[in-house]
């Protein structure tokens, strides 16, 4: 038998910063809800002295509270001030930029949407930051009428499923008449774990799904599988493995949830090498995933770790990393600063800052200014796919056009498109700000954004055409003639002067300007007058 071992298994980076934080916490701290969907780390959490609450009015003044990584609403962080509470913020950080989206297009008086299921904590913390007036969409059904007039901001719970968000999306599009600002708040790591187990379940025979009953992510990846492969076990823990079940499949897949403990994977894992009727038909490779699930288990590519500051030199930083005794090297250039100052950061040393995973091989290298790149395409997605503005500076050009960077996107804007009219010469825009609408955006290996320019500027010109003929179509229904009116004399030529009346330019032809005649315009008239 084959195991494939899925790469995206076990905790995410908010569930191990959640995990982490509260078992080092002192006794008689309070959690409020269940820190993550799995009983075996709850249970862990309780053993430890820690006081797990389901209402924040459970929690003693002058106590010490954990905020779990799904979010709370708003209020409860002045609920806790007024009563001397402290918070322990574990709030994940795509959860955080969910709830700041809520909180800016509430106040802008959209009607916010929120895709996911309406129990889901994360979906009830979120109904906090908009007083509770968001719609809660959880299925492809009807769209309720009064959405359908109104101007929307659809964000989506973080651990919902991908196609059935986009399908939601397409229906609710179809029938809202007025804006509909689409952010989509899924997080990434959520994606490509749904985007594993689906090519797992077309290829293996069989996918055993490892995580806590209650866990939604957990659960979203056993409904995909099961799309794609009749055979598919939903596992709590290694107790729920029947291994009578799997000793006539070749191959088999194995993928964890969100918030599955790598320990309780590897539990499995052991519980099938240990088992004869599968072992018999096991090659090797069972060491191999076993080894491999320990290593991994410590850093992913595109994983978001939190790292302490041991030192700081003319060259960069030196980091100590979680489950690493060893420091790495954190080169200056990917900090995310305006300018590298070894002072300030010595004045940080003890400090923890996030930090991402950009290779693993030959070494690994982190970054941090590659969160921000990755945060403005988030919002590159969520935005200007529905049309919006955005702004870069030309880096380069070439035959036929002009190149530029967003965030981790290349730019092209065709010649055609950079203003209305001919171009003749590129090169005078290097260095210059565009303001740029998206044409196409190609999301696979080559990341680029085709763009216009001229659309942006032609509207304009079209807009100010069009409101210059509705002041003059105005401004000629006010008057007849025989009306008199007050000017100011802006220019004078051989021939007349050129007088502005309410804003519009008209000529005083030099013969009308006095009965005696002049010579010049000047001998009657004063400019500015």
């Amino acid at each position: 038998m084959k195991v494939i071992l899925a790469k995206h298994s076990g905790f995410c980076v908010g569930v191990q910063h959640a995990v982490d934080t509260a078992m080092s916490q002192p006794e008689n701290t309070y959690v409020l809800g269940e820190i993550i969907h799995n009983e075996g780390v709850v249970r862990a959490i309780k053993d430890k002295g820690l006081n797990v609450v389901e209402a924040l009015e459970e929690v003693p003044d002058n106590s010490t509270v954990i905020f779990r990584s799904h979010g709370v609403p708003e209020n409860y962080y002045s609920l806790c001030k007024a009563r001397d509470i402290k918070v322990i913020d574990c709030t994940c950080g795509f959860v955080k930029r969910t709830q700041k989206i809520v909180k800016e297009q509430y106040a802008l008086g959209r009607q916010i949407v929120i895709i996911g299921e309406p129990r889901h904590p994360e979906v009830v913390g979120l109904m906090g930051w908009c007083d509770k007036t968001a719609v809660v969409i959880s299925g492809e059904g009807v769209i309720p009428e009064e959405l359908q007039q109104k101007e929307l901001c659809i964000v989506c719970q973080t651990t919902f499923s991908a196609q059935k968000f986009e399908k939601i999306i397409k229906n609710i599009q179809k029938v809202c008449k007025k804006t509909v600002a689409v952010f989509r708040t899924i997080c990434y790591t959520t994606e490509e774990r749904q985007k594993e187990v689906e090519g797992l379940a077309r290829t293996c025979d069989a996918i055993l799904v490892v995580g806590g009953l209650n866990s939604s992510n957990t659960n979203k990846l056993y409904e995909l599988a099961g799309r794609h492969c009749g055979n598919v076990f939903r596992l709590a823990s290694a107790e729920d493995l029947d291994c009578t079940k799997l000793k006539n499949f070749k191959s088999v897949g194995i993928v964890s949830g969100a918030s599955t403990p790598n320990a309780q994977t590897r539990e499995v894992l052991l519980k099938m090498e240990e088992n004869t009727e599968v072992k018999a038909t096991t090659n090797n490779e069972m060491d191999d995933v076993l080894a491999k699930i320990d290593s991994e288990s410590k850093f992913r590519k595109g994983q978001l770790v939190h790292a302490t500051i041991s030192q700081a030199t003319e060259e960069g930083l030196q980091i100590l990393l979680p489950f690493s005794k060893k420091e790495v090297a954190l080169s200056k250039d990917e900090l995310d600063c305006e300018a590298y100052n070894v002072a300030d950061y010595v004045a940080r040393i003890g400090e923890t800052i996030e930090l991402l995973v950009v290779e693993l091989k030959p070494s690994l290298k982190l970054s941090q200014k590659m969160i921000k790149l990755l945060q403005q395409e988030e919002d590159l997605r969520a935005e200007i796919e529905n049309g919006k503005e955005f702004t870069v500076v030309c880096t380069g050009t070439n035959k036929g056009g002009l190149t530029a960077q967003f965030g981790t996107y290349s730019v092209f804007v065709p010649a055609k498109e950079i203003r209305p009219g001919f171009v003749k010469d590129l090169t005078k825009y290097e260095g210059k700000t565009l303001r740029l609408r998206a044409i196409e955006i190609k999301k696979g290996a080559k990341k680029e954004i085709i763009a216009s320019q001229r659309v942006i500027l032609q509207e304009e010109r079209d807009a100010r055409d069009a409101a210059r003929a509705e002041r003059e179509e105005e401004f000629f229904d006010s008057i007849t003639v025989g009306d008199i009116v007050e000017g100011k004399v802006e220019r004078a030529t051989s021939f007349g002067a050129f007088v502005s009346v309410n804003g519009f330019d008209c000529l005083a032809h030099i013969s009308d300007l006095s009965w005696t005649g002049v010579e010049a315009v000047t001998d009657v008239l004063e400019i500015g007058k």
